[in-house]
């Protein structure tokens, strides 16, 4: 079986790094060399993951299984490839995704959504300007006055593929964005919770927290069963609405009085190592799960030993960070820390990147 992984970011190299381990042919397709990814991969191609064209002509030579795992674009990219065209799709671009949102969770209170226009004068105190087609949180800006819109507007123009930039109603909720990352696998739900930085404050997100019942009473009132319950709810929603069965899954989202508003849904793997909570709590192989539900045989694979050696139930904080010398990190090693490092093609002339994993 071969593979090939559409992108070979810090986050995509573990899934790459772990379908090798597992014997495995990957390769990695990425037009940044220096991504390490290709270091992991048996080979590699410097090719965009926009590319089309010349990504058809990869997949011509060899029958792969592609996998977007940890891209919003590398997600559109592999239906485009493999000429799907059901509705998940739509869950790709900001302006179709909020639409089908608004018609699955029309019990939720969705945000209005436009395409954002320059010569338009916009009343509201507080406004989301993101680009349509994009992958993560680049682009997007939390307004509070007109004076930053238009410099908003050409940012989020130039972050996305097609150009167009969306403005969005602001959310009210508790200060916190939530993430939900997790598996549906036969339309059984494997998920985990988390909190990441506070978006009334910044829209620029680099850490998240692991969510239990032992520490949500710290982040929102409401129960962990109740949160799971709504959650779980929401994703065989969608899973009905877009006829798909099994599938990986990252979802934002936002909570307001006893309520959820999702604002984002993917139908892939999150990045920020958010999958590798995932393993944590419930033992599982994320990688050949995912793998598994590429390959049109859905199934939970179980590792035969605990990726960490603390207890499922200790709840994990992950911090990516920037660095230029690893022995800047030595200093925080601890026994409840446990840093991960990449192998990177030119390690003297760029920033290494690591997450620091935290049991508490």
């Amino acid at each position: 079986m071969r593979v090939l992984q559409l992108g070979g970011a810090f986050h995509q190299s573990f899934f790459i790094d772990e379908l090798s381990l597992n014997n495995y042919h990957v390769e990695c397709l990425d037009n940044i060399p220096n991504n390490p990814g290709h270091n992991y991969a048996k080979l590699s191609h410097n090719i965009s993951i926009t590319d089309i064209k010349n990504i058809k002509k990869v997949v011509k030579k060899q029958k792969f299984i592609i996998s977007s795992y940890g891209s919003d674009i590398a997600e559109l990219t592999r239906n485009m490839i493999g000429g799907e065209n059901g509705k998940q799709i739509k869950l790709l671009k900001k302006l179709s995704a909020r639409k089908l949102l608004k018609k699955v969770y029309a019990d939720q209170k969705q945000p209005k959504i436009k395409i954002a226009n320059l010569d338009k004068q916009y009343n509201e105190k507080y406004l989301v300007i993101k680009p349509n087609i994009s992958s993560g949180s680049k682009g997007i800006s939390l307004i509070s006055s007109r004076k930053e819109i238009e410099k908003a507007i050409k940012k989020a123009k130039d972050c996305s593929l097609d150009g167009i930039a969306i403005i969005e109603e602001y959310i009210n909720n508790d200060g916190n964005k939530y993430y939900c990352e997790g598996l549906l696998i036969n339309k059984k739900v494997y998920l985990v919770i988390g909190c990441s930085k506070s978006s009334s404050k910044t829209i620029k997100w680099d850490g998240s927290i692991q969510i239990s019942e032992d520490n949500i009473s710290t982040f929102t009132n409401l129960s962990y069963k109740y949160l799971e319950n709504l959650l779980k709810d929401s994703i065989l929603k969608m899973s009905l609405e877009i006829s798909k069965f099994s599938f990986a899954f990252n979802i934002d989202f936002f909570i307001n009085n006893k309520n959820i508003i999702i604002i984002e849904f993917t139908t892939r793997p999150g990045g920020n190592l958010l999958p590798l909570v995932l393993e944590h709590k419930y033992g599982i192989n994320h990688s050949l799960s995912y793998l598994s539900i590429l390959n049109g045989k859905p199934q939970i694979v179980y590792r035969n030993n605990p990726l960490f050696k603390f207890d499922s139930k200790i709840t994990i904080k992950i911090s990516i960070i920037n660095y230029i010398f690893s022995e800047e990190l030595e200093q925080y090693k601890d026994d409840n820390i446990i840093i991960l490092k990449r192998e990177y093609s030119n390690q003297k002339n760029s920033k290494k990147i690591a997450a620091l994993i935290y049991g508490n």
